[in-house]
């Protein structure tokens, strides 16, 4: 490698560093900047114990790696709800298992866990059978419809969301999978309405 092709990358490997500091700065900021907008005060103790920083920094790293507006909305609100209802503190585990798997979903997995929340019943002892077949139905149909995708992508995608726990299969022999809502899309809907967060 030549002389002139090490300083174009080191040059290019200077930008990006700064581009990517840049941008964590700034969605950090962003982050305490709503927090203080929302009656938080960031001298209160509890904003600076380790689970508040360690949420923070989890948050602002699934906020890095976020690309779309709305997905950048839904963690930030999941973030400010968790900090005014405490869960950051009192229950740790289960805010970054949340955190972690919304993280990990991309843009329209999001639009489509939304749709699973408005469609799928939650899971329960002596659910009818019925009721999961027709819900996922209305599920795979609306989201085809949504979405413009066929019935196997929509299909394809909400199988997908296995993955995250807030969806769970539901075992009963039919021509497509059946699915319920799980007490982790409970816990999640307990800090955010997903659907109006994606508006």
């Amino acid at each position: 490698m030549d002389i002139s092709t090490k300083v174009a990358t080191s040059a290019v490997r200077t930008i990006i560093q700064k581009g990517v500091g840049f941008l964590r700065q700034k969605r950090i900021d962003d982050l305490l900047e709503k927090l203080e907008h929302g009656s938080i005060d960031i001298d209160d103790p509890k904003v600076t114990s380790e689970n508040f920083i360690s949420t923070l920094i989890n948050t602002a790293d699934a906020l890095q790696k976020a690309s779309g507006h709305k997905k950048i909305n839904v963690l930030t609100q999941l973030f400010i709800s968790g900090v005014q209802s405490d869960s950051v503190n009192s229950k740790v585990d289960e805010f970054h298992e949340i955190l972690s798997s919304l993280a990990s979903l991309s843009e329209r997995e999001l639009i489509v866990l939304a749709n699973c929340g408005e469609t799928l019943k939650y899971m329960h002892d002596g659910i009818d059978g019925r009721v999961v077949v027709q819900s996922s139905g209305e599920l795979y149909d609306r989201i085809s419809s949504s979405l413009g995708l066929s019935r196997e992508t929509s299909i394809a995608v909400v199988s997908g969301l296995q993955r995250t726990g807030f969806i769970v299969p539901f075992n009963q022999p039919q021509q497509y999978p059946l699915y319920m809502l799980s007490q982790k899309y409970k816990d999640l809907v307990s800090y955010i309405h997903l659907s109006n967060e994606l508006q």
